[in-house]
C-alpha cells in the first residue's frame, strides 16, 4: 500500500498540470451530472441506521423542542459592568435576532439570571405561604368541630323545645275543650252571663296561651330549618377544606420539585458575578444539521 501510495505521489508530481486538468474534468463531469439528473445541494446531514440518527428522529417526532439546534451568543464588556443601556440594547438586539427566520426564541441572559436570583426568595414566600394556609386549615377544621357542635346542641334543643310545645298546645286544647263544655252547659242551662263570666275568663286565657304556643312553634321550625342551612354551609366548608388539603398537597410536590430545580442551579449563571459577560442562547426551528450557514 505504501508502496502504491509513493508511486502515485510521484507520479502526481512529475505530472502536475495533468492531474490538475484531470481532476477539474473530473469535477466538471461530475457536476454536469448531479445537474442533469436532478440533483440538489444541501447542508442537511442524516446517516440512516446509526443510533444517534435513530434517536435525533425519535426527538423530531415525539419531542420536537429537545430536537433542535441551539447556539450561544456572548456579550462582553472590557471594562465596567453592563449598564442600563448596555442590558437594553443586548435585549433589543436579541429581539430582532428572534425575528429572523428559522429562529423560534432568543433567550434573554439578564431575564434568566434575574429568575434564577429570585427563585431562592419564591421558594422562601413558598414555604411561608403554605405554613399560613396549612394554619388556616387547621384553624377551619377546628371553627368547624365547633360549629358542628353547636348545629347537633341547637337541634337537640329544637327537638326538645317542640316536643314540650306539642305536649303544652295538647294540655290546653284538652282544658279549653272543658270549658267550651262548661260553658255549654250554663248557656243549656240558661245561666246569665255573669254567672258565665269566670269561664269565660278562662277561655280567653286558654286561647292566648294556644296562640303562644303556635307562635314559639313556628319560631322553633324556623330555626330548625335555618339549622338545616346551616349544615348544608357546614358540608359545604368541609368540601372546601378538604380541597384545600388536596391544594397544599400538590403545592408541596411543586415545591419541592422548586428546591430541586434551585439546587441544580445553585452554580448556574448566564451572567458573570462582575457583571461583564452575558451568554444568551438562540433555539432554531429546525435540527441543528438542517441549519443553513448564511
Amino acid at each position: 500500500m505504501a508502496t502504491l501510495l509513493y508511486k502515485l505521489g510521484l507520479f502526481s508530481a512529475r505530472n502536475a498540470w495533468k492531474v490538475i486538468v484531470a481532476w477539474i474534468v473530473l469535477l466538471a463531469i461530475t457536476t454536469g451530472l448531479a445537474l442533469s439528473l436532478g440533483g440538489k445541494l444541501t447542508t442537511t446531514m442524516s446517516i440512516s441506521g446509526v443510533p444517534s440518527q435513530m434517536v435525533v428522529d425519535k426527538l423530531q417526532t415525539t419531542f420536537p423542542d429537545a430536537s433542535r439546534g441551539s447556539g450561544q451568543v456572548v456579550f462582553f464588556k472590557e471594562s465596567g459592568s453592563f449598564t442600563d443601556a448596555d442590558r437594553a440594547a443586548i435585549t433589543a438586539a436579541l429581539e430582532e435576532v428572534e425575528k429572523l427566520p428559522e429562529v423560534s426564541e432568543a433567550i434573554n441572559p439578564f431575564t434568566v439570571q434575574a429568575e434564577i436570583s429570585d427563585g431562592e426568595k419564591e421558594i422562601l414566600d413558598g414555604k411561608a405561604e403554605l405554613a399560613d394556609a396549612e394554619k388556616k386549615i387547621a384553624d377551619g377544621q377546628a371553627e368547624l368541630v365547633d360549629a358542628e357542635a353547636e348545629i347537633a346542641d341547637g337541634e337537640s334543643q329544637i327537638a326538645e323545645g317542640l316536643k314540650t310545645l306539642a305536649a303544652t298546645k295538647k294540655d290546653l286544647e284538652s282544658k279549653l275543650a272543658q270549658v267550651n263544655a262548661g260553658l255549654k252547659q250554663m248557656q243549656d242551662a240558661g245561666l246569665p252571663a255573669s254567672a258565665q263570666a269566670e269561664l269565660l275568663g278562662n277561655k280567653a286565657q286558654l286561647e292566648g296561651g294556644l296562640a303562644e304556643v303556635e307562635r314559639q312553634t313556628a319560631i322553633a321550625i324556623a330555626s330548625r330549618d335555618e339549622i338545616a342551612a346551616g349544615k348544608i354551609e357546614i358540608a359545604d366548608a368541609r368540601d372546601e377544606i378538604v380541597s384545600g388539603i388536596d391544594e397544599i398537597a400538590q403545592a408541596k410536590i411543586d415545591l419541592a420539585i422548586g428546591e430541586k430545580l434551585l439546587a441544580a442551579t445553585k452554580n448556574y449563571t448566564v451572567v458573570s458575578s462582575d457583571e461583564n459577560t452575558a451568554l444568551a442562547t438562540i433555539r432554531f426551528d429546525k435540527r441543528g444539521t438542517e441549519l443553513e450557514e448564511g
